[in-house]
């Protein structure tokens, strides 16, 4: 029994060391739905190269924590997905809106879909979701 335990302990103890090394982006972060809220896009199919204006409501009683957001494409084969091609750094959540340039990824279809992410990587440097939009690349 002490025997399964201890490899029940050292699986998590490999788990939360896998977890920690992965890099800058993990699979299915978590999230906080009433930070960022009625995220819009200028467009929702994107080409690479193309400039969209992205607007939101930022709640500013998160104010004193959420500090700077980040922009990723966020990837997903339709089992999860992740934050995988960054393309903002050191937004002010306050402004509401932001434009960006949509970076050379590939094309949507059956598994492989994108959404737009904006994350805020808090202050142990974990990632966490605070909008979702889907969107397509042509």
């Amino acid at each position: 029994m002490q025997y399964l335990r201890r490899i029940g302990v050292l699986a998590a103890s490999a788990a939360v060391a896998i977890a920690l090394s992965a890099g800058a982006a993990q699979a299915n972060p978590p999230s906080l739905s009433d930070v960022v809220t009625d995220t819009t896009l200028s467009a929702t199919t994107f080409v690479p190269g193309q400039q969209v204006h992205a607007t939101w409501h930022f709640n500013t009683a998160y104010a004193p924590q959420v500090t700077a957001v980040q922009l990723w494409l966020a990837h997903s084969t339709g089992m999860g997905h992740a934050p995988n091609t960054l393309i903002k750094t050191s937004v002010d959540p306050k402004s509401g809106a932001v434009d960006f340039t949509v970076p050379n990824v590939t094309p949507s279809r059956p598994g492989n879909i994108w959404i737009f992410d904006i994350v805020w990587l808090n202050g142990n440097g974990q990632q966490t979701e605070l909008s979702l939009t889907n969107v397509t690349v042509a």
